[in-house]
């Protein structure tokens, strides 16, 4: 699979990344020992398989130019309620652990308490690490129209399908009403991002391009840390990043400062 597993997705024969395998022999280790369990199988063959190490890649931001653009091109998508929670800086487990319980579209806001997230192949629903990752969340009249248009149509969907609809009550469903497995939303997105024509990211750097954005627009760093769940140290130090184009902006703020001595400078070196 590291050298040649790739059958879709990219060039056939290609190599899978690390991540890719481990999340593969992680599922097949788990079926296996249920046939063990079941005495399908006498043994796991999978058991003592060592899973390859997964390197880290350094985070990567969007500009908000390629924000609005995955954006725009999101807004067509069914699940573009979703895109734009993403968008607003929400986990992936967050956004796919959201109920419709959890939304109150009259006062605007989104409350976050559980995530759906991958452990080991399985998908589990778990509570926030600390009391800072529950929060109610403000979103703005266009993320509720598209919250409100995402529910109408998973009513129709619902009629459609009949009792063959499972009515999970999740905000990230599909049209059976069955909740979105993570791999599938994070494959989605990157669908969404070749067509929007901006860099593939990984689905948690957009929360990290959330953060950079609040912090270049000014808002301070104990609201970005509320609003993302963390404490201010952990917001300022691993989701706060400086794209080149940021620095501009230092370069403007020292410069207007600096202008009256450079000036002075400038002028006795003609002298």
């Amino acid at each position: 699979m590291l050298t040649s597993g790739r059958r879709r997705g990219g060039k056939p024969g290609t190599g899978l990344s690390p991540r890719s395998v481990r999340l593969t022999l992680g599922r097949l280790k788990a079926a296996l020992a249920l046939a063990v369990a079941d005495r399908v199988l006498d043994y796991n063959p999978a058991e003592h398989v060592e899973l390859p190490d997964q390197q880290r890649r350094a985070g990567t931001t969007w500009s908000e130019a390629e924000l609005r653009a995955f954006a725009a091109t999101a807004a067509t998508d069914r699940l573009a309620a979703c895109w734009l929670l993403s968008l607003l800086g929400m986990r992936r487990g967050e956004v796919l652990g959201l109920r419709w319980d959890d939304v109150d579209l009259s006062a605007g806001t989104v409350t976050i308490g559980r995530a759906r997230v991958l452990v080991d192949g399985r998908v589990i629903e778990k509570t926030p690490k600390s009391a800072r990752g529950v929060r109610t969340l403000p979103v703005d009249p266009g993320v509720s129209a598209a919250l409100t248009a995402l529910s109408a149509a998973q009513m129709a969907e619902l009629d459609a399908a009949g009792p063959a609809y499972a009515n999970s009550g999740y905000v990230a469903a599909d049209e059976l009403g069955q909740p979105l497995h993570p791999e599938r939303y994070s494959d989605e997105f990157a669908r969404l991002c070749r067509t929007a024509g901006v860099p593939v990211i990984r689905l948690h750097d957009v929360r990290h391009t959330a953060s950079s954005l609040m912090a270049t627009a000014g808002v301070p760093d104990h609201i970005r840390a509320a609003w993302c769940g963390h404490t201010v140290a952990v917001q300022v130090g691993t989701y706060t990043h400086a794209r080149a184009e940021d620095l501009a902006i230092a370069a403007a703020a020292l410069s207007a400062l600096l202008s009256p001595v450079s000036s002075e400078v400038a002028t006795n070196r003609q002298v």
